[in-house]
């Protein structure tokens, strides 16, 4: 929303404050912040909204579980790779409980 009315009724009639949260957003810091998660996002090669990459733990830490999945459509595709799917090879990465058990999303 680009209407700053249109998003403080919007955010009124939800239940927020609009006054304290238009004010809050517009200062410095959030703006910072802002800017260095944009900036966190597109080093990671994230290209659009929403866009999600899974990692799962190992033995030597964390390791991310194949490429970013982008898209509100591919959202199953993120729950496969929640449950423990590995894209890559076809298998279990995590047993995570029986969710993993159903057919894996086609990519």
């Amino acid at each position: 929303m680009s209407d700053e009315k249109v998003l403080a009724k919007t955010l009124s009639e939800a239940g927020f404050n609009a006054t304290e949260l238009l004010t809050k957003a517009s200062t410095q810091s959030v703006k910072d912040t802002l800017r260095a998660n944009t900036q966190e996002a597109k080093d990671n090669g994230l290209c659009g909204v929403p866009s999600y990459r899974v990692s799962h733990r190992t033995t030597d830490g964390w390791k991310v579980n194949n490429g970013i999945v982008w898209g509100q459509d591919e959202s199953n595709v993120v729950k496969d790779l929640i449950s423990g799917w590995d894209a890559e090879t076809g298998g279990v990465v995590a047993d995570v409980g029986v969710e993993h058990q159903r057919e894996a999303s086609k990519l």
